[in-house]
């Protein structure tokens, strides 16, 4: 969003969805991330989307706006949204997911692994993404019988 930001970047995405749906659903779920990003004219514009949806054509549409700066948004658009804060996951989630990746792609998870998930887990910074990337890395060689605690020093903390 932060490239699409300003007014006539919302009525350009108005106009676009006016003209019907990919999918024949009486419900739209919209993601815009970076809200933060929005012009306050881009923010002024969007208000007028959500007031007047899309000239009655029947569509419910649900907008989710992402942001990690809720202060920047204007007052009346923050007044019309349920605030919904999200938390980076435990390391405990992460390994959990970990395991669970290791197991589908055929690796007999042992308690031997469990310092190098926690390793990637900690070394991810809370980036289930990442978590996954460093995974992806040392899976191969899991996967050959290699020692799990050999592996812990290929992988480099996150950097905050």
């Amino acid at each position: 969003m932060s490239q699409n930001n300003g007014i006539n970047d919302i009525r350009k995405l108005s106009k676009r969805l006016s003209h019907g749906s990919l999918f024949f659903s009486a419900t739209r779920v919209l993601i815009c991330d970076e809200a933060q990003g929005l012009s306050r004219d881009g923010q002024s514009a969007w208000l007028k989307e959500l007031e007047e949806p899309l000239n009655g054509a029947g569509i419910s549409s649900h907008w989710i706006l992402v942001t990690t700066n809720p202060e920047k948004l204007s007052g009346p658009v923050r007044s019309r949204c349920q605030l919904i804060t999200l938390h980076p996951p435990t390391p405990e989630q992460i390994v959990g997911r970990l395991v669970h990746i290791a197991t589908l792609e055929g690796l007999k998870v042992d308690e031997s692994m469990s310092p190098l998930f926690f390793h990637i887990a900690r070394s991810s910074g809370g980036h289930v993404r990442d978590a996954i990337m460093s995974l992806e890395l040392v899976l191969p060689l899991l996967l050959t019988g290699e020692d799990p605690n050999s592996l812990i020093k290929l992988i480099e903390p996150i950097a905050a």
